[in-house]
């Protein structure tokens, strides 16, 4: 939202949107329109780096876009990396849509006892609140921010969908990841390919997973890290809309 007497901040990292048959053209013409509807804002803030970035053609290598207007403040996040023991091998995060949800589900439950060592699953299921115990893993249906916080500056690797703010969540945190697309979810499918290729992340498309050999993979890549915290990206933010 924008106001005409009110100075107006415009945050995103995906400033060029993708589609799904990779069209130069079409891309062209999302930059056209951003340019438009950014000019009613008196800056624009992306949650990223302007090198060594998380998001990249998203919000890098822009063509129509003041770059003036354009500023990087780094990783937001609303977790923060902490001193704990990493006991939880595998932190696995079921999210998404029905039915790509239930199906990932699915597909984890058949191949989660390849696993060894401590797992802990969370289904994104808001509308339970029960919590399933066993000798080696613990699913919740739920987690606060605070648990979730917590959750994952324990683990190891994560196994998860590859949304941009959970790639920030574990960029803050620092972690390994195994990344699995939302089908059909073109950014997600983009960010997974682009880190993938970074070595970053694994990625695997959901009906490719195969958890033992996936985890593997996972092993051999660089992990998820921001160059600085969230602290200095809120800093730089607020120098910003402060001027």
């Amino acid at each position: 939202m924008y106001h005409n007497n009110v100075p107006s901040y415009f945050i995103s990292h995906q400033i060029r949107i993708l589609n799904p048959l990779n069209i130069r053209l079409f891309e062209k013409g999302s930059e056209h329109f951003n340019e438009f509807f950014f000019k009613r804002f008196q800056e624009i803030i992306v949650p990223d780096y302007k090198t060594d970035d998380f998001s990249g053609k998203l919000s890098h290598d822009l063509g129509r876009i003041d770059e003036k207007k354009l500023h990087y403040v780094g990783v937001l996040s609303d977790f923060n990396k902490k001193k704990m023991k990493k006991d939880i091998d595998y932190f696995i995060s079921i999210s998404g849509p029905e039915p790509q949800r239930s199906i990932l589900e699915k597909k984890i439950r058949s191949q989660i006892n390849d696993l060894t060592g401590s797992i802990v699953m969370t289904l994104g299921k808001t509308e339970d609140q029960h919590q399933d115990l066993s000798d080696n893993i613990k699913t919740y249906s739920f987690l606060s921010k605070e648990q979730r916080e917590g959750l994952l500056n324990r683990s190891k690797m994560v196994i998860s969908r590859s949304g941009y703010s959970t790639i920030l969540d574990l960029a803050v945190i620092g972690c390994k990841a195994l990344m699995i697309p939302t089908p059909g979810q073109i950014e997600q499918e983009y960010l997974a390919e682009y880190h993938m290729g970074k070595n970053t992340c694994h990625a695997v498309d959901q009906g490719d997973l195969d958890l033992s050999t996936d985890v593997t993979s996972v092993k051999k890549t660089k992990g998820f890290n921001a160059k600085k915290s969230v602290e200095d990206a809120v800093e730089n933010v607020m120098n910003i809309i402060s001027v």
